[in-house]
């Protein structure tokens, strides 16, 4: 819940001795407390009961981790999101492009629909000629209205910055590419800094140094396209080059 830490140096402050300390933990102050802070972050809506549903539906028949249960949850509410947002996204497209080839015929048409048949028996149609015409401005702007409307609605998906497609994926993740691998870096070293013990056992070995990332000597966008797509690779690769020679890499 995140008060573990404080209330830990709450009970080494409380006294001297272990006693002491598991007095304080055990009183009645500390204990309400507790119990309010649990009853006050369990789950009560709906949304919450479905989402804590679904994670135990997925995660129980496996063991892990609380943190891996955690963000497989988040991944998956991501993905039914996104896939979502791209539904939204090809409706909004799709009606763009509906609109850019409706024109004024069309649109009377659509509005009388009793028009279109003369116009599909191939015979003159004098009737949709004196509807348009009477009624030319109203149709002309209706037009612009809609291709105004489908635009915004299209563009407004592409405003959030977010890539959508695939390809827009891949050149995300290589523009990114440092600045992630730095950010996980100093994550994983500020956790490590957080999770100390306050008072460790006289007889606990000094820990274990960590073996992390090398920093890298040059940016991966200046990296050949070929050491990019190998980038975070392991095991056996072959690649052939144009002069039909098989080069293999091991990683």
């Amino acid at each position: 819940m995140g008060f573990g830490l404080p209330l830990r140096r709450l009970a080494n402050r409380a006294g001297n001795t272990g006693i002491q300390r598991f007095e304080y933990l055990i009183s009645h102050s500390v204990q309400a407390a507790l119990v309010l802070a649990l009853e006050s972050s369990a789950a009560s809506s709906l949304p919450a009961e479905r989402a804590f549903a679904t994670t135990k539906r997925s995660e129980a028949p496996r063991l892990c981790h609380v943190a891996t249960a955690s963000r497989n949850q988040i991944l998956r509410q991501y993905l039914r999101q996104r896939l979502d947002f791209l539904s939204s996204a090809e409706a909004a497209s799709a009606a763009l492009r509906v609109s850019l080839h409706t024109n004024v015929q069309s649109l009377a048409w659509e509005l009388c629909p009793d028009l279109a048949g003369d116009a599909l028996e191939k015979r003159a149609s004098t009737r949709l000629k004196q509807y348009i015409a009477c009624n030319e401005a109203m149709l002309k702007a209706e037009v612009l209205r809609r291709r105004s409307v489908a635009e915004s609605a299209s563009t407004s998906y592409h405003r959030l910055g977010a890539p959508l497609s695939q390809e827009q994926w891949i050149s995300w993740f290589r523009r990114c590419h440092d600045d992630f691998y730095k950010r996980m870096s100093e994550a994983g070293l500020a956790r490590r800094a957080a999770n100390v013990c306050l008072q460790g056992a006289p007889d606990a070995p000094s820990p274990v140094p960590r073996l992390s990332r090398r920093e890298a000597s040059v940016r991966f966008a200046q990296l050949p396209q070929r050491q990019q797509l190998l980038v975070g690779r392991s095991g056996w690769v072959l690649v052939k080059e144009q002069s039909s020679a098989i080069r293999t890499f091991v990683f």
